[in-house]
C-alpha cells in the first residue's frame, strides 16, 4: 500500500513539475513572439519609407525576403510541418502568378 501511495505522490510531483516547465516555456514563447511582432512592425515602417526610392526589381527582392522570413518563422517558431509550408508556398505561388498575369495590382 505504501509503495502505491509513494508512486502516486512521485507521479503527482513529476506531473506538477512538467506542467510548470511547460507553462514557463509557453510564457517565454509568447513574450518572444510579442517582441518579434514589435520588431516586425518597426521594420515594416522603416522598409516602407526605404522602398519608395527603390526600383521595382529591388522591391520584389525585398518582398521575397519578407515572404521567406514569414515561412521560416512559421516553421521554426510555431513548429509547422514541412508539408504545410510546401502547401503555403504552392498556394502563394499560384496566387502571385494569377495576380501577375491579370495585372490586378
Amino acid at each position: 500500500m505504501q509503495l502505491n501511495e509513494q508512486e502516486e505522490n512521485d507521479y503527482e510531483d513529476l506531473s506538477s513539475q512538467t506542467n510548470q516547465e511547460e507553462s514557463s516555456d509557453l510564457d517565454f514563447r509568447v513574450e518572444t513572439i510579442d517582441q518579434d511582432d514589435e520588431n516586425l512592425e518597426n521594420e515594416s515602417i522603416n522598409t516602407t519609407n526605404e522602398t519608395e526610392s527603390l526600383s521595382e526589381e529591388e522591391q520584389l527582392k525585398i518582398f521575397e525576403k519578407h515572404v521567406l522570413y514569414l515561412l521560416l518563422t512559421l516553421q521554426s517558431v510555431f513548429y509547422t510541418s514541412e508539408a504545410a509550408i510546401n502547401f503555403v508556398v504552392g498556394s502563394l505561388a499560384e496566387l502571385f502568378l494569377a495576380i501577375s498575369t491579370k495585372n490586378l495590382v
